[in-house]
């Protein structure tokens, strides 16, 4: 649906003008309070870390609009990590009852008994890259993985999906399809081939 969006906005001038002074305005309200604007980013961002239905794609053109690119990216990088953080802490304090309630079974099943706190550094990235950034930080909160190996594999994973959705945003505010189509296609090769990589692996044990 979020695609469908902003092919729409992308592809019909009148609708991506009326996009551009909606975000003229919300840069003018973030110019006068731009702390509280960044916090206020990076907690929505961090939600998003915790929670499936919400997505950060909702704020991105806001973001890359308001901000020059390195300081967007390091709100949404930093938003992540700390959702991630949170996460992870919701898993390592009230534990795997918890965490049915917060993931579908079907995820549980699949994940729950290959995570544990012996789990590679480099696997640990690997599935950082491949699912969801919720999914991980609850489960290797539940099984005790080291929060700092957690917090370093999250931070290199997480990286090259900000940047790629910053140069999205900017694809999308500038109407520079080909930029936006290029970054999308080369997110979505890392994540199936991440996602790839990590099953083989799961399979094999």
């Amino acid at each position: 649906m979020l695609a469908g969006v902003i092919a729409l906005l992308m592809l019909t001038p009148r609708l991506h003008d009326g996009l551009l002074s909606v975000l003229e305005a919300a840069r003018r309200v973030a110019d006068a309070s731009p702390w509280q604007a960044a916090v206020l980013v990076i907690v929505f961002a961090a939600a998003s870390a915790m929670l499936a239905f919400v997505s950060t794609g909702l704020i991105v053109p806001f973001v890359v609009y308001t901000w020059p690119p390195a300081i967007a990216l390091l709100l949404l990088w930093t938003g992540w990590l700390l959702g991630g953080l949170c996460a992870y802490s919701v898993g390592r304090i009230l534990g795997r009852p918890v965490i049915r309630t917060l993931l579908t079974a079907d995820v549980m099943e699949r994940y729950e008994a290959r995570f544990t706190s012996r789990m590679s550094f480099g696997m640990v990235v690997l599935v950082q890259l491949a699912l969801p950034s919720e999914i991980p930080g609850y489960l290797l909160g539940a099984a005790r993985y080291s929060m700092i190996g957690y917090l370093a594999a999250l931070g290199l994973a997480e990286l090259p999906y900000a940047l790629a959705t910053v140069y999205i945003g900017l694809g999308v505010v500038a109407r520079e399809l080909p930029l936006m189509i290029g970054v999308t296609v080369a997110t979505l090769a890392l994540g199936g081939y991440s996602l790839s990589r990590l099953h083989r692996h799961l399979t094999a044990e």
